[in-house]
């Protein structure tokens, strides 16, 4: 089988990054905020930006809950040498710092907006409950003026427990809006994360699990700007009976056109994306959606979405997705196309298409999906693809051997690969 354990990639992850550190500490049960020097004189609460806005910082955060105020981070500015770090420390049986945003009307959980560059967040779960917020993201990353203020930002870094073992690096759960949202930025990791069961009660926006909305371009470098690298995405779903098969996906790269937003002064945003090493299942609507997104291949590598797998999305409440829907695609609207998308070492299985991909510049080329295994329930097509691009060395199967127990409920679901699973022929 062809799933990979990703290895994050140093230049983006590394704890290199930590060139002489200088600590804080968090700890939610002591009795009031001491200096943050020493677990004995703790902070009571995390975030304390302006005694944050130091490169090299790192602000360790006890297991607790942590209620409004919670991780509002802006005006922090690490540099690519010494970012500044907030990490959770476990505490028994893998208990984690749980921020939770208790006041209405807020955008997120973890809220963090503006003029931020180099900051790493990692081993915290975020949490804005529905009922108050039903519009709000567990994770809200992203500028709120008119360029991108908030850069390098990484959301995930793997951590060992207390046993050694990495761990998730992050949960969004149970939200109303988006697991994670990011927007109006460049330079975002989300990373190791655990997201689910978001969606259910926003009326104002889009939701998805994670999402990359109209980005704004800090620089002009051709490496990867951005990665969605080992996160388990699944049930993102309305309670309303939603039938809009373009949102509830598992991860979308959204209108990176600009053309819906003038934040970054509708220009588009060119550069390259990897989504690698993800699971999505059970999710409303599409498992990995690329959507109004012009990826200049003269500019970067594209948007790779390389050795994912998808099972089952496509889940919409009332109405079942159509034929010609794919549980992967990558799509255009109207005047503003997409392209340069790589699907490639993919393992999908899907009511309908494996992978879909419609409305991209009318140009032989400009996407591709080499190496993926699909196979589904219904129908024997692999892929719906216009003229437009390339579609080679796929293999279909017509049953359901790959996997060992896969399911769209998480409980006793096991994604390993089956010994009955094929090996790539590419």
């Amino acid at each position: 089988m062809k799933r990979l354990l990703t290895v994050l990639l140093g230049v983006c992850l590394s704890l290199a990054a930590l060139a002489s550190p200088s600590y804080r500490y968090v700890d939610g049960d002591v009795a009031s905020d001491g200096d943050g020097l020493s677990w004995a004189t703790a902070w009571k609460n995390p975030g304390h930006v302006s005694s944050m806005n130091v490169p090299g910082r790192v602000q360790y955060i006890k297991a607790s809950n942590y209620i409004y105020p919670n991780l509002f981070l802006q005006n922090l500015t690490g540099t690519s040498a010494e970012h500044i770090q907030f990490i959770g420390v476990p505490g028994p049986r893998g208990w984690r710092p749980y921020v939770v945003q208790s006041a209405s009307g807020q955008t997120g959980g973890a809220y963090w907006p503006t003029n931020l560059h180099y900051v790493d967040v990692t081993n915290i779960d975020a949490y804005n409950p529905p009922s108050t917020n039903p519009n709000g993201s567990c994770f809200f990353i992203g500028s709120t003026g008119g360029a991108a203020t908030v850069d390098h930002i990484t959301l995930g870094l793997p951590w060992p427990d207390d046993t050694g073992v990495n761990v998730k690096g992050f949960s969004a759960i149970g939200c109303g809006a988006l697991g994670v949202q990011a927007e109006y930025a460049d330079y975002i990791t989300v990373a190791n994360g655990y997201v689910a069961n978001n969606g259910s009660t926003v009326t104002s926006a889009s939701p998805s699990g994670i999402s990359l909305l109209s980005f704004c371009g800090s620089d002009n470098s051709t490496s990867y700007h951005n990665y969605i690298l080992n996160n388990v995405v699944y049930g993102e779903a309305s309670t309303t009976g939603s039938t809009v098969p373009s949102d509830y996906n598992g991860i979308i790269i959204d209108d990176m056109d600009n053309y819906q937003s003038a934040v970054c002064g509708h220009t588009s945003y060119p550069y390259g994306t990897l989504i690698q090493g993800n699971l999505v299942f059970g999710n409303q609507g599409k498992g990995i959606h690329v959507w109004a997104t012009n990826a200049d291949l003269t500019k970067g590598p594209g948007i790779v979405v390389d050795h994912n797998t998808g099972y089952l999305n496509c889940q919409l409440l009332n109405t079942p997705c159509s034929v010609n829907d794919g549980d992967f695609d990558a799509l255009g609207a109207s005047g503003h196309y997409t392209s340069g998308v790589t699907f490639t070492n993919n393992t999908i299985y899907a009511p309908y298409y494996a992978i879909r991909v419609q409305g991209l510049v009318p140009t032989t080329g400009v996407a591709s999906a080499n190496c993926n295994t699909e196979y589904g329930a219904v129908g024997s097509k692999t892929a719906n693809w216009d003229n437009s691009g390339t579609f080679t060395n796929t293999s279909y199967i017509a049953v359901d051997p790959l996997l060992m127990a896969p399911s769209t409920a998480p409980a006793g679901a096991d994604f390993r690969p089956s010994l009955a699973s094929p090996q790539p022929s590419c």
